[in-house]
């Protein structure tokens, strides 16, 4: 008797329970805790333009033919089918995101237990969690997250395939690469990075002993990830709206755009500053997998990759930093377990004293990111909360537009976010609202005055893009009496 209730504590505490049980439970209860999921109007002008177009493709309207948009459309679909059946409330709206999240939670933990053992995995949990902006873009209505959580779990079905898993592992893996292009297409440089340890077996997550393949079974594995994920591409590509290429293409490969936001160059350096207490092992790791540390190659690939790509590339935004923070979780766990494990290889007063020098000042790097976690989540509760304060004006303005709801058709504003919360409609043509497409000139002057003539909109709400009261002057002259303004914003009323 007294064997079995000694033994019951180790059957709760196994790795499978800890990572495919308590560890998604864990992040989605602190995330909800610690985010104001209902109190923040906006976590950024993003989460506005992709409840716009969910709106309007709910209401019929056809994507990139009637609502311009520069992205896939896989999550305007998603996010369109799961409001409608959790309904209309930013709440439900950002726990799907949650749900991603979670999901790349869970992939990390898996993929990091595998290679480099529990307390690593759960370390490089925590240090992704509270790096800088994960939390945030865990509960924002946006598509990078999304798409990278897809990418991931594609890495996940591969290894699980190379450690003896059945080939129907490689149709998922290539599946779910096709939809994360087809949420968002900034992991395709990814796919390249996952279907390469097929090739190469020092690539792979060392986590058991991996099946030998020949040549030919390594063809076959690839042509099959390959495949699958072709098939599913071309049949989301036949099922889900069509996008044009200028709109996709066009908009992200503005030369005018690089010149306009040339103060993104080098941001991601920016980014990575504030991350600061991370790069100490983070470098520590990349050097390791010099050494030929088998864990390390893999993600220091897609690190070196990613740091390459976007040096080269602008504008970076902050969820960019994604592609970055995920592989460093990787190393910094990998370097920690191997520098802890190397301490523990030889006794302390055997080593030299350079040798000493240098383990010593290791560990303190491996330290300082674990102590440095409470302090870490304090000051982003501090940040986080501030957005509370932050989004009285917005509701403020919000109660400006519901007194007027009833009479309005169309509201025409530049924060998109405000149709979403007064369930009125934006005209399509400038659902995507952004500073992307105003700096590129992929709509103009006279398109907006054109909608503007158009719809006629009851309201007009505007405070972000200061050039716009400017653009549209002479209609707010002739047809419209400003009615409400609160700090940047602006509520104009038609007159008749």
């Amino acid at each position: 008797m007294s064997y079995d209730l000694a033994r019951s504590p180790q059957k709760l505490l196994t790795p499978a329970l800890i990572f495919n049980i308590y560890l998604p439970l864990i992040f989605i209860s602190f995330v909800i805790l610690f985010m104001p999921l209902e109190a923040v109007f906006q976590y950024d002008t993003d989460e506005g333009i992709q409840l716009a177009k969910a709106m309007l493709y709910q209401e019929g309207f056809q994507l990139y033919s009637e609502v311009w948009n520069d992205q896939p459309p896989l999550s305007t679909v998603v996010l369109a089918g799961w409001l409608q059946v959790f309904g209309h409330s930013i709440i439900a709206a950002r726990l799907l995101t949650l749900v991603w999240a979670t999901v790349l939670i869970w992939t990390v933990g898996q993929l990091v237990r595998h290679s480099a053992g529990t307390i690593p995995a759960l370390l490089a949990v925590v240090w992704l969690t509270l790096s800088s902006n994960f939390l945030q873009l865990s509960v924002s209505v946006m598509i990078g997250l999304p798409a990278i959580a897809l990418a991931l779990l594609s890495l996940f079905f591969i290894n699980h395939y190379l450690q003896g898993g059945h080939w129907a592992y490689l149709l998922v893996a290539g599946a779910s690469f096709a939809l994360s292009l087809q949420t968002k297409a900034f992991t395709a440089f990814l796919l390249p990075l996952f279907v390469l340890p097929i090739f190469l077996p020092q690539l792979q997550f060392p986590s058991y002993k991996g099946r030998k393949l020949t040549l030919t079974q390594r063809w076959q594995a690839v042509l099959i990830t390959l495949l699958s994920f072709a098939v599913v591409l071309f049949l989301t590509w036949l099922l889900l709206p069509s996008p044009t290429l200028e709109q996709i293409i066009g908009a992200h490969f503005n030369s005018e755009l690089r010149e306009e936001l040339s103060e993104h160059r080098g941001q991601v350096l920016v980014f990575l500053s504030w991350d600061y207490e991370y790069l100490g092992l983070l470098l520590i790791g990349l050097g390791i997998s010099l050494w030929r540390d088998r864990g390390l190659y893999l993600p220091s690939l897609w690190w070196v990759t990613a740091l390459i790509l976007l040096l080269n590339h602008h504008p970076v935004w902050y969820h960019h930093y994604l592609l970055l923070t995920i592989p460093m979780a990787f190393i910094m766990a990998e370097a920690a377990k191997t520098v802890i494990v190397h301490f523990r290889k030889t006794p302390w007063r055997e080593r030299s004293w350079f040798s000493q020098g240098i383990l010593a000042f290791a560990l303190v790097l491996v330290f300082f990111p674990i102590v440095g976690i409470p302090i870490r989540a304090n000051i982003l509760n501090d940040y986080y909360h501030r957005f509370v304060q932050q989004s009285q004006r917005d509701f403020e303005m919000l109660e400006q537009v519901l007194a007027y709801q009833e009479e309005t058709e169309w509201l025409f504003t530049d924060f998109p976010i405000y149709s979403f919360y007064a369930n009125l409609q934006v005209p399509p043509e400038i659902a995507v609202f952004s500073r992307k497409r105003l700096e590129s000139e992929n709509i103009t002057e006279n398109e907006l005055q054109a909608v503007v003539e158009n719809y006629q909109p009851k309201q007009i709400l505007m405070g972000r893009f200061g050039q716009l009261p400017s653009i549209l002057e002479d209609h707010l002259n002739e047809n419209y009496t400003k009615a409400y303004e609160h700090e940047e914003l602006a509520q104009y009323l038609r007159d008749s």
